[in-house]
């Protein structure tokens, strides 16, 4: 067995490699870290402030699915009912109702659904306005559609309000969403 090798080059004795120094290579791996470091960095915030704005919007349906029931005439248990709404308070939940006692608010034990906010949010503050008795900050409040029109009914127990102001928020950061609702039926969220 003769084997032929001139024409292959096993070493290469040229000067002339291209490649990378093991100093360059280090500082695109730092580069690299510091590039992720900062998106890892950011993420959480971010991710947090897309709850919050899925939070409030959430809640602005759950307000509309309740108008809805009342223009519907929404039957629980086969029975008709005086009102729909939702209660909110300082805290981790807010509650969808059927008014079963014609008072225009919601009552213990006449919840539908208990809707619980993530854990990182809030409902920071409740406030209801009214032309007449101005703007109160409250621990908590309801807003009730009384079927068939619907009217609505914004408060919490006593006078009836103008609008009702939602600020829901991500625990211990500023960043906020506020959710109005008022007499009209109006609901929106900045």
């Amino acid at each position: 067995m003769n084997h032929n090798f001139q024409g292959l080059k096993f070493f290469k004795t040229e000067s002339s490699e291209q490649g990378f120094t093991i100093f360059e290579l280090m500082t695109v791996m730092a580069i690299i870290s510091v590039i992720t470091a900062f998106a890892v960095s950011s993420y959480r915030p971010g991710n947090q402030q897309v709850i919050l704005d899925m939070q409030a919007n959430q809640f602005a349906q759950e307000v509309r699915k309740a108008q809805e029931w009342a223009l519907a005439a929404h039957q629980v248990g086969g029975v008709s009912q005086y009102g729909y709404g939702v209660y909110f308070a300082k805290g981790g939940s807010y509650i969808i109702y059927t008014d079963t006692n014609n008072n225009g608010h919601y009552d213990s034990g006449e919840g539908v659904q208990t809707v619980n906010l993530d854990n990182n949010l809030e409902i920071a503050a409740c406030s209801l306005d009214s032309l007449v008795l101005g703007p109160a900050s409250v621990d908590y409040a309801s807003v009730n559609f009384i079927p068939p029109n619907p009217t609505t009914k914004i408060g919490n127990g006593g006078a009836s309000y103008d609008k009702a102001v939602v600020i829901f928020k991500i625990k211990n950061m500023p960043n906020t969403r506020r959710v109005t609702i008022n007499r009209a039926g109006l609901i929106y969220v900045k």
